[in-house]
């Protein structure tokens, strides 16, 4: 097997961005993994919330009500950690080569890597519907994912 010299015209930030791309979208492929294997446990467990949202919803507290809102976001999330956990590690490697192809200086490799980086984003909102949980996780993403999307697009005039 032939080894490819990186080419001359990448520039070094470029080629930072693309080795921390490789190791972040390899951990989101493993934690992937574990959430789907965990999933076929957590999702017979989801019987035990039923009583304690059912128990907080025959409460009048401001509190309660809110901490339902919680555990039914809990419950959906428990049940659908395996869908999401699959669909995360196709767009995870579907980003992959969108960041293959930037590696390559080829620009169609920046719309790739773009959209399926947000896909990976709103996964939990398309499977859970919007709630605290689904924000929470679309929060937490974001600012990384806007970061190397932005530096991405810095080097778009290296691209071909």
């Amino acid at each position: 097997m032939e080894v490819k010299e990186i080419p001359k015209n990448r520039p070094d930030t470029l080629t930072v961005v693309c080795i921390l791309s490789f190791v972040g979208l390899g951990w989101r492929i493993f934690r992937s993994l574990m959430d789907a294997v965990a999933g076929t446990f957590t999702s017979n467990l989801t019987f035990i919330l039923d009583d304690v949202v059912q128990d907080l919803e025959s409460e009048d507290e401001p509190f309660t009500s809110f901490a339902a809102g919680i555990m039914t976001a809990v419950q959906k999330l428990m049940e659908n950690i395996s869908v999401i956990a699959l669909i995360k590690i196709l767009c995870s490697i579907l980003a992959l080569v969108g960041v293959i192809l930037i590696w390559n200086l080829r620009k169609p490799g920046f719309y790739i890597y773009a959209v399926f980086r947000i896909l990976i984003l709103l996964i939990p909102v398309m499977v859970m519907g919007m709630n605290i949980i689904s924000l929470s996780m679309v929060a937490s993403g974001t600012v990384f994912t806007a970061l190397f999307i932005v530096l991405y697009a810095i080097h778009l005039k290296y691209l071909k």
